[in-house]
């Protein structure tokens, strides 16, 4: 069903609609299984190489295709009026799927596919309400876990930043802050998906600054731009549960210092040349829009199915070495464009 035929009968479903409370307060015990999907089509305008003064304007083609996935269920132990306190949130899948391809002129393309996953999967973390810490604590439930992938997560996946802070009615609009993107991108915070095999770790460092992937460490820094949320339509579900449609729109530049998620990421070859990363920045531009359904009933997220946005990321790298006449100094500026497209779907079991 089109949103214009949404437009049409929704006032037949629900006459005379009041104000709508959209909030998120789902009841104790309440199982919310979530997929979330995340596609990034990235090509590149510009990659340039400078040395000693000297700028090359590299001619290769370069494409990066990526796919991020995060299956999780959250079940909601306690609760008091204004937020869950207590929640269990068990991780089935957590991973990424990316091709690069590399062409040159009339020469076949170099085609390389990279796979990782996070250590967070088939494992639950029990995220507790902190009064004094005005937020949440973590800990492994079930089996241990790396506790250095704990303080990166968000409980938010029903992403209430996207709500407004008072009723609304049919084509009210409000505005929210850049970051209110994080919660929608960010696939609950930073899961911190590692590498399989080591094949491909030179474009893999590229991703986790933020081209394709990863892109919720962007945030946090420098951020501008608009996000409107507008509520445009009430429907019913079929099985008797109301909807409201929210339109999300956003036109946001994000720019951030990502030294130290670069340094992480050197590659063999580099390592034993002994590199060092001296500087990563990073400026994502991205302008979309998307529909989100909310669960009125339930009060927690139903879906997002078509949210789709232009993006184009820059990276500036600079690499140091030690040589014969001291320090060497490279740096590497890649410039891609493309899209990406994000879902999201929850089931109450």
């Amino acid at each position: 069903m089109t949103l214009l035929s949404h437009l049409i009968v929704l006032p037949l479903i629900l006459p005379g609609a009041a104000k709508q409370e959209l909030v998120w307060s789902p009841a104790p015990e309440l199982k919310l299984s979530r997929v979330i999907e995340t596609k990034h089509f990235l090509v590149a305008e510009l990659q340039s190489i400078t040395q000693q003064g000297e700028r090359m304007i590299s001619q290769r083609g370069f494409e990066l295709k990526t796919t991020q996935n995060l299956k999780v269920t959250d079940t909601m132990i306690e609760c008091d009026p204004e937020r869950v306190t207590k929640l269990r949130r068990h991780y089935t899948t957590a991973d990424f799927e990316a091709f690069s391809t590399v062409s040159r002129g009339n020469n076949s393309p170099i085609i390389r596919k990279l796979k990782g996953a996070s250590a967070l999967a088939d494992s639950s973390v029990v995220f507790t309400w902190v009064p004094e810490d005005d937020g949440y604590g973590r800990y492994y439930d079930a089996r241990e876990g790396a506790e250095e992938l704990l303080p990166n997560l968000t409980v938010d996946l029903c992403m209430q930043s996207l709500l407004p802070a008072t009723p609304v009615e049919l084509g009210d609009k409000w505005k929210l802050e850049p970051s209110a993107l994080r919660d929608v991108l960010a696939q609950g915070g930073q899961t911190d998906m590692e590498l399989a095999n080591n094949v491909g770790a030179v474009t893999y460092r590229l991703m986790r600054i933020g081209v394709g992937l990863r892109i919720s460490q962007i945030f946090g820094e420098q951020e501008s731009g608009e996000v409107t949320g507008q509520l445009v339509g009430l429907e019913e579900s079929e099985d008797g549960r109301s909807l409201a449609l929210i339109k999300l729109e956003f036109d946001v530049v994000l720019e951030r210092n990502m030294l130290e998620f670069a340094s992480r990421s050197l590659a063999l070859t580099e390592s034993v040349l002994g590199v060092e990363i001296d500087k990563a920045q990073a400026k994502l531009e991205l302008k979309g829009s998307g529909m989100v359904r909310w669960d009125l009933t339930g009060k927690h997220l139903l879906d997002i199915t078509d949210l789709r946005a232009d993006e184009r990321i820059s990276v500036t790298l600079v690499k140091a070495r030690e040589g014969e006449e001291g320090p060497q100094l490279e740096s590497q500026e890649l410039v891609m464009s493309g899209f990406l497209m994000h879902s999201v779907s929850v089931a109450e079991e």
